[in-house]
């Protein structure tokens, strides 16, 4: 049998209504010298059925089903690790999908550099069928350019950057790992998928960025990350925070066995702090928020002294202040804040668009949400986006007709896409005084 250059384990949960696109971008790939190590964590649906299918068709592919329901993804990809055989191993969720030169770009540039660990950036694919192609890493100004300017790196030369050097937030699906060295740590330290809510992945993630000796990147979206609310282990929202604040204690705990741990703290905690911000509001379930927001004054902020921290010891100052806030209330009177800032919000836009000739610009979650908060307040005269059609959704370059309006409404979260989209609708010839941003993300404001 010829060498096995990737393993390629896919965790598989009730995921039949895309696990066909998922093996075949897999069985597709470019890279043809892969073994597939598909783990079916007991599903209920037509997963197994589709996976034996795949499987009698190509020898490379191996299933195997778990005697239970894990619940958690790490016990299905824990299982994988045992069984592969390739010199990389890559991992995917059955609901996600590969570009078809993903592995072999990957291998190659691992092979080139000579790299523990491999990145690469990927695509948003929304739940309502939208593809978001944008460059994650340009919110993260410092590690844009260091990523362009750098083959390979390591925590060892840029240990206040390391943890952002990940393209999602702490997903392993975006990287290619050397086995030998995934292995290494397994057998001495555990550093393996911790059974950790939705973030299992999150340790064994960021502990592979702190301990490779060699980094390096591929400035390309290789994969299409599925965001969806059903099946896959992804959808435990819930628990984001909460499982959050335990990775953190795995994490350190791995950083201070292996002596890395003071020169990484840093940005180990501005990392996870930004990422608790943007958690805080994820659960739905009043009781868990109440315990995760307890959790992270008691286990994060006073273990660590984070609120006698200076301002400038915070990479992002927003984050700074919301400490402070977090450390000043209850979660009661912080979630009564959020509430003011929800009507004081939707309050300064209804007056702004009331009685108006309204064009909404993106048809995604956020677009949605205006749409059905503006029906009926004032004139939605035209609905657009730029990748998402429908009967209801037209083309932005429909705007540039002799249609009448007062405003056009960009409802995107993310300011960068805001600035591309703010450019485009003035080469359009809508004047930027008619431009009005409005994400619904302020909720992570306070």
């Amino acid at each position: 049998m010829a060498e096995v250059k990737v393993s390629v384990i896919v965790a598989i949960y009730n995921v039949g209504k895309y696990l066909r696109q998922c093996l075949e971008t897999i069985v597709g790939q470019t890279l043809r010298e892969i073994e597939i190590i598909c783990v079916n964590d007991c599903s209920t649906d037509d997963s197994l059925e589709i996976l034996q299918g795949f499987a009698g068709s190509d020898e490379r592919i191996r299933v195997i089903t778990l005697p239970y329901n894990s619940g958690n993804a790490a016990t299905p990809r824990n299982t994988g690790l045992k069984e592969a055989q390739g010199k990389y191993l890559s991992f995917l969720d059955g609901d996600d999908y590969f570009e078809p030169t993903m592995l072999e770009k990957m291998y190659k540039r691992a092979e080139e550099l000579d790299s523990d660990v491999v990145i690469c950036d990927y695509y948003d694919y929304k739940a309502d069928g939208t593809i978001v192609d944008r460059d994650h890493y340009k919110d993260r100004p410092g590690v844009y350019a260091y990523l362009r300017q750098n083959d390979s790196f390591s925590a060892e030369v840029c240990p206040d950057r390391i943890f952002y050097m990940n393209s999602s937030d702490g997903g392993a699906w975006s990287m290619l790992v050397r086995r030998s060295f995934s292995l290494s740590f397994n057998l001495s330290h555990s550093l393996s998928f911790n059974s950790n809510y939705s973030l299992d992945d999150i340790c064994y993630t960021y502990c592979s960025l702190a301990l490779a000796k060699r980094i390096s990147f591929v400035s390309a979206r290789l994969i299409y990350y599925r965001h969806t609310s059903s099946g896959q282990y992804s959808a435990k929202s819930d628990y984001l925070l909460i499982g959050g604040i335990d990775a953190l204690a795995s994490i350190i705990d791995v950083l201070r066995k292996h002596g890395v741990f003071e020169d990484l703290k840093e940005c180990l905690l501005n990392r996870m702090l930004e990422l608790f911000r943007k958690w805080i509001i994820a659960p739905r379930d009043v009781q868990l928020f109440v315990l995760g927001y307890s959790e992270l004054r008691v286990k994060v902020i006073q273990v660590w002294g984070i609120d006698k921290y200076p301002e400038q010891y915070f990479y992002d100052k927003e984050t700074y202040y919301w400490i402070k806030s977090v450390c000043e209330k209850t979660s009661e009177d912080y979630t009564y804040s959020l509430l003011k800032r929800i009507i004081h919000r939707e309050t300064v836009l209804i007056d702004k668009c009331f009685g108006k000739r309204i064009i909404i610009y993106g048809a995604g979650y956020c677009g949605a949400y205006w749409f059905g908060k503006l029906f009926g307040i004032c004139d939605i005269v035209m609905w657009v986006d730029m990748t998402k059609k429908s009967k209801f959704v037209s083309s932005p370059d429909e705007i540039k007709s002799n249609i009448c309006y007062d405003a056009v409404l960009v409802a995107i979260n993310s300011s960068e896409v805001f600035q591309e989209v703010k450019a485009y609708l003035s080469r359009l010839g809508v004047p930027n005084d008619l431009i009005i941003w409005m994400p619904n993300d302020y909720l992570q404001k306070e």
